[in-house]
């Protein structure tokens, strides 16, 4: 339970926005069709934008009028997600 507890605050720390953080990341060059293209692993410094509850960026998916830089690429990401989950489920069975 304490292990637990600590770990979730770690990620609680390491997802707030505006903060600078080392990552060891992968970054994919992906089409429209959600292929991917290109593949790089590297150590790289993030900053986030903004730390979203999972019901906050839902809100800002589904709300239509919403055109900010992040919703905008909340909703590209949602898009990719549904397309590579598509794609999973159709070519694992």
């Amino acid at each position: 339970m304490h292990a637990r507890i600590h770990a979730q605050h770690k990620l609680r720390a390491c997802c707030r926005g505006g903060e600078e953080r080392l990552t060891f990341s992968v970054l994919w060059e992906v089409n429209d069709n959600a292929e991917v293209l290109a593949t790089r692993f590297t150590k790289a410094v993030i900053k986030s934008r903004a730390a979203l509850q999972y019901a906050e960026a839902q809100a800002r998916i589904d709300d239509p009028r919403l055109q900010d830089e992040i919703t905008v690429s909340l909703r590209t990401m949602n898009r990719l997600a549904k397309v590579w989950t598509y794609s999973f489920h159709t070519h694992s069975t």
